[in-house]
C-alpha cells in the first residue's frame, strides 16, 4: 500500500510539471485517477492533459490505479474470506462427515 501511495505521488509530481498545474491539483488528480472515480463531471476544473507526454503519464497512472484497486479489492475479500473460513471449516467438516456417513449407509443397502 505504501508504494501505491509513492507512485501517485510520482505521479502527480510529473503531472504537475508536465502540464503545469500546481501540485496540490496534480495529487488530487492522481488520487482521482487511480481510484477511478473520475470527478471530472462534476468538477468545474477538471485536469485534461493538453501535451503528449501529459496523456501518457495519464494513461500509465489508470492502468496503475486500476491494479491497485484490484489488489486492495482482492486483499479486502481475502482477509474477510480468511475472517469467516475460520467458522465455516468446522461446518464443512460436519457436513462431509455426514454425506460420507450417509454414502457408507447407501452402499450397505446397495451390497444386500
Amino acid at each position: 500500500m505504501d508504494n501505491g501511495i509513492l507512485y501517485m505521488l510520482y505521479f502527480s509530481i510529473a503531472f504537475s510539471i508536465i502540464e503545469h498545474v500546481p501540485l496540490n491539483r496534480a495529487f488530487w488528480w492522481a488520487i482521482t485517477t487511480a481510484s477511478t472515480v473520475g470527478y471530472g463531471d462534476i468538477s468545474t476544473h477538471t485536469l485534461v492533459p493538453h501535451t503528449m507526454i501529459g496523456q501518457f503519464v495519464v494513461l500509465v497512472m489508470i492502468i496503475i490505479g486500476v491494479g491497485m484497486m484490484g489488489m486492495v479489492s482482492s486483499s479486502l475479500t481475502t482477509y474477510f474470506m480468511r475472517k469467516n473460513s475460520v467458522t465455516t471449516q468446522s461446518e464443512t467438516q460436519k457436513s462431509l462427515k455426514l454425506i460420507l456417513k450417509k454414502l457408507n449407509q447407501l452402499e450397505k443397502r446397495m451390497i444386500i
